[in-house]
């Protein structure tokens, strides 16, 4: 298993504007300490990870980058808001709204000269 929460720490205090010293000092750590998290060289211990959570207002499960690699839960939503799609087109919306409701992309959405949708 390979864990990147350094990266995602790090992607977080700079997205933030942080330094490493200032998360240290909330965190109740050494700036050291963040340091080498961020450099993969450690990993935070299992109490600073709720509280690192915390801080940058996130869940656990972003720090350990599962919502981000979970591709396989993307197109479960994306096969359902299809399926949505499908059926708001047989009650005569147009593409163009059913991808402003449903934020599936127009080229998703493809009129046929019956009027059906394509997918």
């Amino acid at each position: 298993m390979n864990i990147k929460i350094g990266a995602r720490i790090k992607q977080l205090r700079k997205q933030n504007n942080i330094t490493q010293e200032k998360l240290a000092e909330s965190l109740g750590v050494t700036g050291q300490a963040v340091s080498r998290w961020e450099s993969e060289s450690g990993y935070p211990d299992m109490e600073y990870i709720t509280r690192i959570a915390s801080y940058f207002n996130v869940t656990t499960d972003f720090l350990f980058d599962h919502v981000a690699n979970n591709n396989e839960l993307k197109n479960e939503i994306e096969k359902k808001m299809l399926h949505v799609a499908e059926r708001l087109q047989a009650k005569g919306m147009k593409p163009e709204h059913i991808s402003e409701v449903t934020g599936l992309p127009q080229d998703k959405l493809t009129n046929h000269p019956e009027d059906t949708l394509s997918l």
